[in-house]
């Protein structure tokens, strides 16, 4: 984009920002009262007081108020009442920090909880930040619009269209209509995303513009204006060989070996699904942004095997629900055999086949005991982490069938860790009521009630844990590694609950691994905790979780994570990052 259209669009967006109160107000509501498909939410001014209107000031014990602008930027979907932020969220947060370190939002959060914290930061309404708005080529855009491009790079594309309506079409940046435009592709509507694109293909300066003109040529079959347009990037030296694979197989060559897809992007996705191709070999398991494994679904003629894996990872870092990828293990056709067989073919296959059986085996188990059985082998091939989360959520509707009952008491652990990391807590707590010690050894490690009051105290459900409690609970755990120890003090520490130092002490032989992050981001939490500011409070605690989320980030990182969240008045999001931990490393 050019310099000179970079200071118009800056100067419109000023412009307004100076209209009058009452105009701009106007310009608003005119604004939401076009918006037809969602609920836009803008912060009600503060009421009147001595004809001004803002921040309240005394004023010779008269109580005044300060004239604050009223921007566009306040905009969103979401309020305190209905799941987001509070409206003053970036109280004492600088408007340089948020314009800073707002882009820098992972584009996969890591896990649900993260990613659901980052989707209600970015669609909150809110007052905006102090300060000046940036001046830099990459900075004319609004805070509004920085929001909508982490939305649309984390694959909240239906989130990020409804934002978007609200940005008038002279301040859309280009870089977000190309955003709009490759959502509707990777979600597979040709039509709306062609329709977006025309009148920029012939004006636009990035080699985007030109690939999306071939990709819509073939879409209406218009073939030679395809060739015309690959023959165009040919002679300005386009440097994607895939993308020149794709078109000039789409256009009838026969080419033996299709060159390696080195950073897929939409219009590969869409190019492979326009001409009904399967993904290249080993992609699948390349890819991490939550936007292209969600496309992946849509591809017919992708494997079985590759869909089921997007779908997996797309939901570990909390883009797709839980129930999609259900819909996919219960669609997979399998034989009246292959189901008798279902157990043992599913421990020679290594495979997502192998996943599948597993989950059916366990599905069609009318017996509790034989259900519950298979519901612990089906969990013990999910891994580590955030996948074994994943997995959790996946078999939870099959444990919430299972009635808690004193012969299920072996099974107990694994119901509640299920049924808390699928947010069922009250159901969870059922389970720790019918838990008792069975006999000696493995089995009484693996079940109690002793074992479970630290999962129910991180989640809110039980009293704070007294030393003794703490003190069963690590004879139980006995074999286990010291760092899943101190892991569960510093998050009970972290939510406010002193652990006695005695304890901490038994512990000394754990080491602590060491935490890659940058110090300005543990700067940012600690101002964040002080100032109880929300906002800020949130946005450096995903960007210090980064894409690892809470099944990987650093013991340490994740106890000053959930301190700060807790302090900013977020305790919900902090009590389910810390379960997400605990269960995820064990607890």
């Amino acid at each position: 984009m050019s310099a000179s259209r970079n200071n118009l669009i800056l100067l419109a967006f000023l412009g307004f920002l100076v209209l009058p109160v009452s105009q701009a107000l106007a310009e608003a509501a005119e604004t939401v009262s076009e918006n037809k498909e969602t609920d836009v939410i803008i912060p009600e001014p503060v009421p009147l007081v001595g004809g001004v209107q803002g921040a309240r000031r005394d004023i010779g014990g008269v109580q005044a108020q300060e004239l604050k602008p009223v921007s566009r930027e306040t905009v969103g979907t979401l309020d305190a009442a209905h799941g987001g932020l509070s409206v003053d969220m970036w109280q004492g947060t600088p408007r340089e920090v948020v314009e800073t370190w707002l882009p820098q939002l992972p584009a996969a959060p890591g896990a649900l909880t993260p990613y659901d914290l980052q989707r209600r930061l970015l669609l909150t309404s809110a007052e905006v930040p102090q300060g000046l708005p940036g001046v830099g080529e990459k900075d004319t855009a609004s805070l509004l619009i920085r929001r909508i491009e982490r939305l649309f790079a984390m694959g909240a594309g239906a989130d990020a269209r409804g934002m978007l309506d609200l940005v008038p079409a002279n301040l859309r940046a280009e870089s977000l209509i190309r955003y709009e435009i490759e959502s509707w592709l990777l979600e597979g509507d040709d039509k709306k995303a062609c329709g977006l694109a025309d009148p920029h293909l012939s004006k636009g300066d990035d080699v985007f513009w030109a690939k999306a003109a071939l990709f819509c040529a073939l879409v209406e079959g218009d073939k030679a204006h395809a060739g015309l347009s690959l023959d165009l990037m040919r002679e300005s030296k386009v440097p994607d060989p895939y993308f020149f694979y794709l078109a000039e197989t789409a256009l009838g060559a026969k080419i033996k070996t299709a060159p390696k897809l080195e950073e897929p992007q939409a219009l590969h996705l869409a190019m492979l699904r326009l001409s009904k191709k399967g993904l290249p070999e080993g992609l699948a398991d390349r890819l991490t942004q939550p936007t292209l494994l969600k496309a992946v679904l849509g591809m017919g003629a992708a494997s079985a095997e590759n869909r089921l894996l997007a779908a997996r990872k797309a939901e570990a870092a909390g883009a797709l629900p839980a129930g999609e990828v259900r819909r996919l293990y219960e669609a997979i056709e399998l034989s009246e055999k292959e189901l008798a067989d279902a157990l043992a073919l599913a421990e020679k296959d290594k495979g997502q086949r192998g996943r599948v059986l597993y989950y059916r085996w366990a599905k069609q188990q009318t017996d509790a005991n034989a259900r519950a059985e298979a519901i612990v082998k089906g969990l013990g091939v999910a891994g580590k982490g955030n996948a074994l989360l994943a997995t959790m959520r996946l078999y939870a509707p099959l444990v919430e069938e299972l009635p808690p009952s004193p012969q299920l008491a072996w099974f107990a652990p694994t119901a509640l860790r299920v049924l808390l990391t699928a947010g069922l807590p009250q159901m969870a707590k059922s389970w720790s009521e019918i838990a008792k010690p069975q006999g000696q050894g493995q089995v009484q490690n693996q079940a109690g009630e002793v074992l479970l009051l630290p999962l129910l105290r991180l989640a809110g459900q039980s009293p704070a844990l007294e030393l003794v409690h703490l003190q069963s609970w690590r004879e139980a755990q006995k074999e286990a590694p010291p760092e899943r120890a101190t892991l569960l003090f510093g998050l009970l520490e972290a939510l406010g609950d002193p652990v006695p130092s005695q304890l901490w002490l038994a512990e000394a032989g754990a080491k602590a691994e060491a935490a890659s992050v940058p110090p300005v981001l543990w700067h940012g939490l600690k101002q964040a905790a002080q100032g109880k500011s929300s906002g800020q409070a949130a946005l450096f605690s995903l960007l210090a979780l980064g894409e690892a989320g809470p099944g990987g980030a650093s013991p340490l990182v994740m106890q000053e994570v959930v301190r700060t969240l807790k302090a900013a008045g977020l305790e919900k999001d902090a009590r389910s990052l810390a379960l997400e931990a605990a269960i995820a490393a064990g607890i």
